[in-house]
């Protein structure tokens, strides 16, 4: 059973009791894909942290392997395809503009992404002749490198807790201090860990485990079970921890979650909408209210587009800004 694999520990500590209001709603941030007849589009879109409401977006460049937000900056990580393709660091504002942008080529990739502390911490990969080694690099808000730890395996999340950060690779869940000092590690024997998220003192981990999917919480300090275990019935791809509870997407569908275990809010996005990895902004940072002259997206109070016709308006957004962008280009060249 998972539960044994796990090392489930019940405990009156586990429990948390996080109030959640929608005066303290923040916005969730969701790296997916837009099905088109033209293909897959990445998108970065904005939902409302209360409701799950579908409120704006811009469109990416590349799919989308892992998301941060720092600061009033959307960080995404991917690959881009072609002769000259590979792993791609972005930052981007919040209305999709680039701010900074590093490419590894076929030399460098990164995936799982977290921040804090004015930092970005990436899972990242590295080749040379000798083959991939595996590292937690941490950047400034510009995308500078500040420094880098390895780890042993392929990063699968990264989750920082504000003195240090959770790492996952295969079934390895290992807590470093920011200078990559490892402090404590548990194996979990066959569940895979495939990413993490940090909040209310628990650390939550999504996991297969053959064809069991799901996430659990986890005690920081014991390894062992934090009070909830969850299953989904698709692999989970995202989790990102905000106003007292965990969201969770899988592939076509998003969901918040209380401590307990408990779903507290659910938004089916399929098919047109292919979730991925999360992140969270607080609410002193989120976009503008979707009514304010200037915003993209203004309807009736508490209307929620169906998911295709929130496709179609991102999509426009994004053609429009990739137009603008191209725009820019032209005019920076000519000058």
């Amino acid at each position: 059973m998972l539960s044994r694999t796990l090392k489930i520990v019940a405990s009156a500590a586990a429990a948390l009791t996080i109030a959640v209001t929608s005066a303290e709603a923040g916005t969730l941030v969701d790296g997916a894909s837009i099905f088109s007849i033209n293909g897959n589009a990445p998108t970065v879109g904005f939902f409302a942290g209360d409701t799950l409401t579908p409120t704006s977006g811009f469109a990416a460049g590349f799919p989308i392997d892992g998301i941060a937000h720092m600061g009033g900056r959307i960080f995404a990580s991917g690959r881009v395809d072609g002769f000259l393709g590979g792993g791609v660091l972005y930052a981007y504002d919040l209305d999709g503009n680039v701010l900074e942008s590093i490419y590894g080529l076929s030399f460098v990739d990164w995936g799982a992404l977290a921040a804090g502390n004015g930092s970005l911490f990436a899972g990242t990969r590295k080749a040379d002749l000798g083959g991939s080694t595996y590292w937690i690099d941490t950047y400034d808000a510009d995308l500078a490198i500040q420094d880098a730890f390895e780890v042993p395996e392929a990063v699968t999340g990264v989750a920082f807790t504000g003195g240090g950060l959770f790492v996952s690779y295969g079934s390895t869940l290992a807590h470093y201090d920011l200078s990559g000092g490892l402090i404590d590690a548990h194996d979990y024997g066959v569940v895979n860990i495939t990413g993490l998220a940090y909040g209310g003192g628990k650390v939550f981990a999504a996991f297969d485990s053959g064809s069991q999917h799901g996430w659990a919480s986890i005690d920081p300090l014991l390894f062992s079970s934090g009070g909830a275990t969850v299953y989904t019935d698709d692999a989970v791809t995202g989790l990102a921890y905000g106003d007292g509870g965990l969201y969770v997407s899988t592939e076509f569908g998003l969901s918040k979650y209380d401590p307990s275990g408990s779903q507290v809010l659910s938004l089916n996005t399929g098919p047109v909408i292919s979730n991925g990895p999360l992140a969270f902004i607080p609410t002193a940072t989120t976009p503008r209210d979707p009514c304010e002259p200037g915003t993209r997206i203004c309807g009736p109070a508490g209307a929620v587009p169906e998911p295709s016709a929130w496709a179609l308006m991102i999509l426009g957004f994004g053609a429009a800004g990739t137009m603008l962008r191209q725009r820019r280009r032209l005019v920076s060249a000519a000058s």
